[in-house]
Formats: C-alpha cells, structure tokens, sequence
C-alpha cells in the first residue's frame, strides 16, 4: 500500500476549479483539510493504523493541491509526517537496514506508456515485470544465517515498529529458513488470506477492511492466535538478491518457502500486455487471495534498476497504476427528504459533481432519519462516496465535518404515514405525488411518470387520486407531453378499469398489503362489491392476516378518498 507523505506540484489549475471564496473563508478551509491531512498522515505513517482508504485520503491530497494552487498566499505547514519516537533499545522501533520508499503513481495510461519507453530506452533495455498492487501493511524482514532476526513495520521509511514476536506467530512467513547466504532482507507486502478471512472468522466484523484487519492485528498488544494464522507476505523485494533480475529472485524466493513471487509476477512488452494483466486482475479480484488495489511494473534487470536510481524516495525503476477508484470525496452542498408513498422519509444529500468510474453523480440516498442522525451528517461536511452494484452511489462516512457546516431542518416523523396525503394538501405534495405515481404504475398507464404527474400536480390536475383517472386529453398536454403519447395514456385510463382485479387492489396502496395478499383477495373476491362485503374471518382466513391488519385495511378503503378511487375504477369498469 502506497501513500505520498509531500504534495506534489500541480503545472495548471483550471480557472473553474477554484472556488469564488474570501481570502478568510479560503484560509478557514485550507487549513482544516490541511490539518486533515497531517491527521492521516499520522494514523498512516506513525500509527499504521488508517482511517481512510487510499482513494480517500487522494481525494483530499488532490483537494489540497488543487486549492494551494488557487491560493498560493496562504501558506501551510508541509504535509509530512512527524518524526518518529527515538529507537529504544531496539523494543518499540528499530532501523531499516534499507530504506522503505514509496512508489510513484501512474494517472493515466500515458504514464504506463512513458515508463515503458524509459525502460526500452535505458543504455541497457530492460524487460519489465508485472506484480499485483496488494493492500496491506508493507514490512521488512531480516533473516540472518537462517534465522528470522528482525521483523518491522514500514514507518517513517527509515524506522518501524518492532512486530518480530508477532510475525513469528504467523504460520505463513517462515522462522528458519535454508540458504546459503549470512543475511537476507526481504521488503513486502503483510496480508490477510481473503479465502480464510471469512464471516465465521471471530474478529472479522470489528474491522471495516481487510487493511484495517492487518493493521489492527499488528498493532494489538496481545492478538489472538487464529487471526494471525490467516495472515500471509509477499515479498516484492529481495534488498540484496544475489542474482540479476526480478525473474531470477522469484525463483530463489520460491526456493526460501515464498511461493507468491513465481505465481503472481508476469513479464509485459508493451501498453497492452499490461492493460490485459491490469483488467484480468481487477476481474479476479474477488477470487484471489489477497485485497489488491492496482498493480505494479518494475524493471526486470537489476543492472537497469542502478543505472534509473532513486528519485528523493521514489525508484525511477518502479510505477503503480491503481484501478479506477469506486469512491471519491465530495462537499454536502444540501440534505432533501424524500416522503415515499408510505410516508416514510428517507434523507438524499447533495454534492458537488464528482465522477466514478465514468459516471457522474451528485445525489445519494441516507436510507432513514435515523441514518442520517447517527452519522451525523451536515450542509457543508466533505463525504465519501462510493459506486457500488449497477452504479448505484452510496454514502460511505464523513470525512471532514466544516467548521461551519449547518444542520438540517428535519421533518416530523410523525407528520407522515400510510393514511397521510391521500390528496394534496400543504405539505404533501411529496407523498402525494409518489402515491400517484404508484397508482398510475400499477394500472399501467404509459408515459404517466414521476416528472409528469409533478407537472400535473403543479398545475392544479391532479389534485385527489381519483383525478388520476379523469385526466383528458388538454391537461396532459399542459403537463408538456406529446399529443401522441397524451393519445396512448387517455387510451390506458379508459381502459384501467379492465385490467386484472388483482393490480386493482395493489394499485391503492392498502397498507400491509402486497403483491401475494392482494392476488389472494383478487381471487377469492373477485371484485370490489364482493371484498368491500367481505367479513373478518374470511379476510384473515384468506390474506393470513391479522386482526389488526383486517381493521387497518378497512379503515384504509372507508377513507373518503380512496371511496372515491374506488368509485372512478368502478365506472371505469362499467360497472357501478
């Protein structure tokens, strides 16, 4: 897992990218997110204990960047770590043998296509090796005449924390090994096994990702023993390798008891090697065995990594690409309650555009009132969002809560229930039109959708649900739609009164009953004379219901406005 602990420069920010802010508000923001900043750097670097996904912390980074940009009088403290805690006898901390850079980081093809070049350019051309990207705590290990001497953590890059005790618990990286060589220091990647890392795992539900489960593991003073057992290292470095190539070191690793090397390095010729392994990766990432964000490319010759060298703590011999993120960072810019035709009330915020995976969005659902209240969330916090399923975007967590963020007015809940806003009235307008949208579905009339019956309603046309069904042909097209398809929804209403008994009953949006319970009544009373006659006993033998569902339900159809549905599909019918 990689993180950049410095900002790096941006060459041109886009006019439209900076804010329209007072130099006092711009200060205010730039300083807390540069506080944000050195926060999970801290957690990440010091503590190894993150908070935020990579993509995550980017998106502030970038924030960072971008505004230092449009505001380049402000000044800032440098975003890099603190200095660590002075080793102590070599318990708590003790110093890398070598040191433990981080990589750059490719944003788009182009840079892929500029590395290869470099590679091929090189006084002696390099073949270049392909390796997953694994998410989770880099390490270093020291083995000395066969012995597992030194274990510790990445840390500052020069210095770590000591984990020897609990990386020689872990069944997965070998204590003792047979080997010719005095000394073998080994930089690479500690994990969890995803295939033992399961829901019967007892520790799996306090820990929000794998990474975190690594870091959490490492950094308790006394894990359990099981969860170190599905811990498991790749070793992307062998520092003084005593052959000539990454190819070559594999197979010595092999050899050691590290069998992952051989398995997951593959060699690449051009761009489009690299984007099949890149995409054939991220496809079977939720079959392999550890948690992988992108992938890596390295020179294969080891001669060609000395001749590129280091830049600051970066190899020029070495790039990441990460897969696309599924998450990016946003401000709450409003939070609208949505009032569903039940009456419950789900909170939707708003934020500034951001694009996932090529999809731009602005808006995503907080589920309840509830929600909403527990993740505390306010009008001008920066959220992260994530694109989950068939593009849906999902609310992740509150990154940074605004100093001067503003809470929302939230609606009574008690203001809204299944028998509110049966007709439109003030502050129902939301209900009422998702119950006239539920009406026009389930009678299945065409073109009758949320924004046209929004219109409709604006306009005075539709002002009970029954009027759903005396909509004629002048007021459809005030409402904006077409003469043609005012023609087909005339021709659906005129008919609505035909269709099946059993979307009848849905249609009106009786509480309690589904689709299962309203084709049972459909069945056995086979009309609205017959289920409106209908008693008790026969309702509850027939629906499996209640008798408090039985009252609910007769409460609901005596409701005048539902009488009048009623009476408009009953005359729709021919039938009175």
């Amino acid at each position: 897992m990689q993180r950049f602990a410095a900002l790096l420069l941006i060459p041109l920010v886009a006019q439209a990218q900076c804010p329209n802010w007072s130099e006092s508000e711009a200060r205010q923001k730039l300083e807390q997110l540069n506080q944000e900043v050195l926060h999970h750097n801290e957690l990440y670097f010091l503590k190894q204990m993150p908070v935020l996904s990579d993509h995550e912390y980017d998106a502030l980074a970038r924030q960072l960047q971008t505004l230092s940009v449009c505001f380049p009088n402000i000044e800032l403290v440098v975003t890099t770590p603190e200095r660590l805690p002075p080793e102590v006898d070599g318990k708590r901390r003790i110093r890398h043998l070598s040191y433990m850079g981080s990589l750059s980081k490719a944003d788009s093809e182009q840079d892929i296509i500029d590395f290869l070049k470099l590679m091929q350019n090189a006084a002696k051309p390099s073949e270049v090796m392909v390796q997953p990207k694994i998410d989770g705590i880099a390490i270093e290990l020291v083995y000395r005449d066969g012995q597992l001497v030194t274990a510790s953590t990445r840390g500052d890059g020069a210095t770590g924390k000591n984990i020897l005790a609990k990386v020689k618990a872990i069944p997965a990286i070998p204590n003792e090994i047979v080997s010719a060589y005095s000394e073998i220091i080994l930089h690479g990647e500690l994990f969890v096994r995803l295939d033992l890392w399961n829901d019967s795992s007892d520790s799996k539900g306090r820990y929000s990702s794998a990474r975190h489960f690594v870091a959490g593991i490492i950094h308790t003073k006394s894990p359990e023993l099981n969860a170190l057992e599905i811990l498991d290292f790749f070793p992307w470095r062998w520092i003084n390798s005593p052959t000539d190539s990454e190819a070559t070191t594999a197979n010595q690793l092999y050899t050691l008891g590290f069998d992952l090397p051989t398995m997951f390095t593959e060699p690449v010729e051009n761009v489009e090697d690299v984007r099949r392994i890149r995409s054939k990766l991220e496809q079977q990432a939720s079959r392999l065995p550890f948690l992988l964000d992108g992938i890596v490319l390295k020179a294969n010759d080891f001669s060609i990594r000395k001749e590129l060298g280091w830049s600051s703590n970066t190899p020029k011999w070495a790039i990441a690409w990460k897969f696309a993120p599924n998450v990016a960072v946003s401000t709450v810019t409003d939070i609208e309650f949505n009032i569903g035709r039940t009456g419950n009330i789900t909170p939707v915020i708003v934020f500034e555009p951001v694009t996932i995976k090529k999809e731009t969005i602005s808006r995503a659902s907080l589920s309840s009132l509830n929600n909403l209240q527990s993740q505390d969330v306010a009008i001008g916090d920066q959220v992260s969002i994530q694109l989950k399923g068939s593009a849906t975007p999902v609310f992740h967590r509150v990154v940074i809560r605004d100093k001067k963020r503003r809470l929302p007015l939230l609606p009574a809940p008690d203001q809204y229930n299944a028998f509110t806003c049966l007709s439109i009235t003030q502050g129902c307008e939301q209900q009422f039109i998702a119950r006239s949208h539920w009406l026009a579905k389930r009678l299945g009339l065409p073109g009758l959708d949320e924004p046209a019956i929004r219109s409709l309603v604006t306009r005075g046309h539709i002002k009970t649900l029954a009027d759903v069904l005396r909509l004629n042909r002048q007021q459809l097209l005030e409402a904006g739609i077409s003469q043609e398809q005012a023609g087909y929804i005339r021709s659906a209403i005129e008919l609505a009164g035909l269709v099946p008994f059993e979307q009848q009953v849905r249609a009106l949006g009786i509480p309690d009953i589904g689709a299962g319970r309203s084709r049972k009544l459909a069945k056995r009373f086979t009309g609205w004379d017959r289920l409106l006659k209908a008693e008790e006993k026969q309702l509850r033998e027939t629906a499996s219901i209640g008798h408090q569902t039985v009252e609910t339900f007769r409460r609901y159809l005596e409701t005048p406005d539902v009488q009048e549905l009623i009476k408009a599909l009953r005359s729709l019918s021919g039938r009175q």
